[in-house]
Parts: structure tokens; sequence; C-alpha cells
């Protein structure tokens, strides 16, 4: 599992604790509470990788090295899914792990501040840290078959070496595989809606959280891809929020979500879910010395609203970034090739 993060200026400058100490395991530096070359770091993108020992790896992308090796002695199986959230005040790291549990980190100082054991053992393959919670209170979302919704004061009540209980607040159903792709809406504060993608599944969902009393989430739109679902994620075009996913082939779509979700068709409204059509497709092909290239991830460039920077992976040994400038309005429909002759924009 990986993501990518970064650090608030303000969190990493604090004292460190004066029993913090640095050892030596298996030939790398693994660092408890001490700066470890974050502070250098803070103000540039991090690579956080979750690793089959349990452990967690931090990257600086400028720095070009290892800055930071999260671990714990109850830390033992496989990072399966990562994501990173604001917790009053500090930068957190919630893992899952092979094991069942779900585990909340202090990203500045790599404390390990407390760890909770799944209902009924669930594998959560996927997590997404809900924006500006509030009451104090952590809002995760963790993805397997389902997806549910958690609220709980997850780093008060218990060690690190305790296992501690959390409230399902909402249950997600609708995907038949794992979970792999969770993504906050952000046009309100807190979000109150989300997109889903799973494993081999063409549609990726959009739900809504349930404001009354009820536990059962509300699917309010579907949106139908080409391949396979690989990675889901939300722009804006004059404030109207837009859907972007990626799917196995490499095209990524860009589908506007109306202010109104209404569903079309013969079946009933309340029976039908809405479906999202995109306003813009974006094709990467590769070029024909590199047939066995595929994209593996996709982002939107910060303040350039007409970039999308790929990452494209080659026979899964190497990974290259090209990033494609449209000369178009991303809400228009055209459609990007990069081949041997370079990177053209064509409007279809």
């Amino acid at each position: 599992a990986w993501i990518t993060a970064n650090l608030s200026s303000n969190l990493t400058k604090g004292k460190v604790p004066v029993s913090s100490k640095k050892r030596k395991t298996q030939g790398k530096d693994v660092l408890n509470g001490n700066d470890g070359g974050l502070a250098g770091a803070e103000k540039e993108d991090l690579v956080v990788l979750g690793l089959e020992d349990g452990s967690i790896s931090i990257h600086s992308v400028v720095l070009g090295r290892v800055v930071r090796t999260l671990s714990h002695p109850t830390s033992t199986a496989s990072i399966v899914a990562l994501t990173q959230g604001l917790r009053e005040d500090r930068d957190c790291l919630w893992s899952s792990g092979a094991d069942s549990c779900l585990r909340l980190w202090n990203l500045p100082t790599g404390e390990l501040l407390s760890t909770v054991e799944t209902t009924g053992k669930s594998l959560y393959t996927s997590l997404s840290a809900r924006p500006s919670a509030k009451d104090g209170r952590t809002q995760l979302l963790a993805g397997s078959t389902k997806i549910d919704l958690f609220s709980s004061p997850l780093d008060t009540g218990s060690s690190s070496s305790e296992t501690s209980e959390v409230e399902v607040t909402a249950s997600f159903n609708g995907h038949a595989t794992p979970v792999r792709s969770l993504k906050w809406e952000p046009s309100s504060d807190p979000s109150k809606r989300f997109a889903s993608a799973a494993e081999d599944d063409r549609l990726v969902y959009l739900w809504d959280i349930p404001e009354s009393d009820s536990r059962k989430g509300k699917m309010v739109a579907s949106c139908p891809l080409d391949a396979a679902a690989r990675q889901v994620d939300f722009a804006a075009h004059s404030g109207q929020p837009l859907l972007a996913t990626l799917s196995s082939s490499g095209q990524i779509s860009l589908s506007p979500i109306p202010t109104e979700l209404v569903a079309t068709g013969s079946k009933s409204a309340s029976k039908q879910v809405p479906t999202l059509r995109p306003s813009t497709i974006v094709n990467l092909v590769p070029k024909a010395s590199t047939t066995k290239a595929f994209v593996s991830a996709f982002a939107f460039v910060p303040s350039q609203n007409r970039s999308i920077r790929f990452a494209i992976t080659d026979s899964g040994a190497r990974i290259a970034f090209e990033t494609v400038v449209s000369q178009h309005d991303l809400s228009n429909t055209h459609q990007f090739l990069n081949n041997s002759e370079g990177i053209h924009d064509g409007r279809r």
C-alpha cells in the first residue's frame, strides 16, 4: 500500500522527547520520536509505503531518501491500506493491516497512538479520513467488500499496545469485490459525499452520508468505465465538482456531478440510480517501444487547472511521469494522446 502525504509546517518544529532514541534494524535507521529528517522535508511531498513486515516507510520526493520508518512491536502484519488526516492539529496516519487491525500513528513523531481490532476480523483494503470532522471525533471510511464509516476518538483512552473499540455510524453496500479506492468529495465542510471503486469493477459509485439516525448509506450515482477501475478523485470547474476516474486501460474520465441527481429511464425513480457521463476523456497511449507500460496513477497539478500528471509504470520496475497540458478547458470533451511524436490534444 502507498499514498502521497505532506506535513503542516507548524507540526515538525516542536520539541522532541529527550527519551527518543535512534536504533539500527536490518541495516536501516528506524527513528522513534526524533526528527529523522522530516523537518527538512516538511514543505515537500512525501511518499508513504506500507511494507509486508508491518512497518511504514516515509520517503521524501525532493531529498530522494527515506526520512522516517514507523514501526511498533505490535505491528507485524502486512500493511494493506493507508490514509493521512489531521487530528487535533496533528498530522496523523491511519493504517490497515492483514491482522484485521486499524492503527493510528502520529506522523511527525512516529508514535503509535492507538490500535483497533475490527469487528468480525474484517480486512479493510482501502481507507480515507474525512476532512474537518466535527466534535473532535475521528471520521474514517474503511472499505472491504462493504464500506464502514467509523466515528470514535481513536487516539484517546487506550495505549498503543492495547486494542480499543470504534463505533460504526454508517455502512454502504454495493460492491462484490474488495474496495481499492475511496475519496471524499471536497465541496462541503465537512464532506457529505464520497466515491468508491472496487477491484475488477467497471462501475464507480457515489454515496451520500446519511443525515438522520439511519446507519444505511445511500448510493446516489454510478459512473461506468471502459475497463476495471483503478483510481477515483475529484476536481472542480467553475464551482461544479467533477468525478475523475482512472481505468486499467489508462483512460481518465471527468464526469460533472449535477446539483440535483435525478435518475432517468424506465425503472421507477426510487429503484434506479442516476448515471454520470463524462464531459472529458483523457487517453495516454504509450510509445511503440514501451508497449508494456501502463498508467498506474494520476493527479491534478496544483494551481494549473489544465494540467494532469500521470505515473507510468513500465513492466513493474520503472516509474516515469508525464504532464499533459490541455489547450482547451477541462470541462469540454477532448482527448489527449501520447505517442512517438509527443503529446497532442485533439477535440473530439
